[in-house]
């Protein structure tokens, strides 16, 4: 995929694209489809993430120009991206690229470098999304999706209350199937095939890509419209992580300047399931993203803390728990994205309902 040097607005890219198809992906790209990746960063300054790339400026957009390996020993590649700032810190990319490309370009420099992150959309913000296009677009037809369900998520459902599923469905009838398995199994939805009409199909996925299966206006609107509809709820989570910190603050006084240490904490909050000792043993053991030391856990009525370091991004915090919530406190060199990271792990480990709220929002 490749477009002509020039000075784009996101209407004038959109529309070069969806009038030029045939000359922008030629016959290697994969199944003629547009795929487009959300990242999340600190600040605006996102092109210092990539100084080790060409980056060449095409008016609101940058072509980055990023060398790949698939393979130990395969012939070196290039992939290519579009991007450009969507709002404060979300960079939208455009590619032909497929995933695994993107894993080994756009995603390892994400892993290895600190103020950058994929974009996650939480469980209720990936519902709305279903719930705006089956209601707007009443033709529309979920031919593929993947559901799942937390082990200790205590939404209401008819089979297996504590079991962790994973549903793959593929067929005609795949939005009711959809309703029937959440129904019976209490799982939701975090990749979705939408067939809106013959000219209007996209794939939505949890882990912030969406893929276009047409190219043209129509669905580029349709993308944009759904963009629009999840952007507050990223927002918000976004300049929450971005809040929590540790600082230095000087205050004037009388007897001069008092440097007063201040801590902006945060407060995950479940309002669906209950924090208990299984469900923090399981957090503790079934992944490695992140590591617990200074463990006290108390049965009874809950009680949990722990110092947890991101074995990622390497940054250090503090977390207090009780069977309703957890606190999460700066402790050393912490970067937004472990925020982030974190409350995806325990929203998908514990309560899909799970909300991140800064401490002093709820507590003054």
């Amino acid at each position: 995929m490749d477009i002509p040097n020039d000075e784009y607005t996101l209407e004038s890219f959109i529309q070069y694209l969806a009038q030029n198809l045939d000359s922008v992906l030629d016959e290697e790209d994969f199944r003629r489809e547009m795929k487009v990746y959300f990242l999340l960063t600190s600040d605006n300054n996102w092109e210092r993430h990539f100084r080790d790339y060409a980056v060449e400026p095409l008016g609101d957009f940058a072509r980055i120009r990023m060398p790949y390996r698939l393979s130990e020993g395969s012939h070196q590649q290039e992939a290519l991206y579009f991007a450009r700032l969507h709002e404060d810190g979300v960079l939208m990319l455009f590619t032909s690229a497929i995933r695994d490309v993107y894993k080994e370009t756009v995603q390892k420099l994400a892993d290895s470098n600190r103020g950058i992150m994929g974009m996650w959309i939480r469980p209720l913000a990936f519902d709305g999304i279903r719930e705006h296009i089956l209601d707007r677009y009443r033709y529309t037809q979920i031919k593929h999706f993947i559901s799942r369900r937390c082990k200790h998520d205590r939404t209401a459902c008819k089979v297996g209350r504590d079991r962790e599923r994973w549903i793959e469905y593929r067929g005609n009838d795949g939005t009711e199937t959809l309703k029937e398995l959440r129904d019976a199994y209490g799982v939701r939805p975090t990749e979705v095939d939408y067939y809106v009409s013959d000219r209007v199909r996209l794939n939505c996925y949890s882990d912030g890509r969406f893929v276009l299966r047409t190219i043209n206006e129509e669905t580029f609107a349709l993308f944009l419209e759904l963009t629009n509809l999840i952007m507050e709820d990223i927002r918000r989570m976004r300049l929450v992580a971005t809040s929590i910190e540790f600082r230095i603050e000087t205050i004037p006084s009388d007897m001069g300047d008092l440097r007063v240490p201040t801590v902006e904490a945060a407060e995950i909050q479940f309002p669906s399931a209950n924090l208990n000792v299984a469900a923090v043993e399981e957090l503790r053991s079934s992944q490695d993203e992140f590591s617990f030391m200074g463990v006290s856990l108390d049965e009874g009525s809950l009680a949990f803390s722990a110092t947890v370091k991101d074995e990622t991004k390497q940054s250090v915090f503090d977390l207090s728990a009780t069977e309703n919530t957890i606190r999460l406190v700066p402790k050393y060199d912490t970067t937004f994205e472990s925020f982030i990271r974190f409350f995806k792990l325990v929203t998908e480990s514990i309560d899909e309902d799970a909300t991140l709220s800064r401490f002093s929002e709820l507590h003054g």
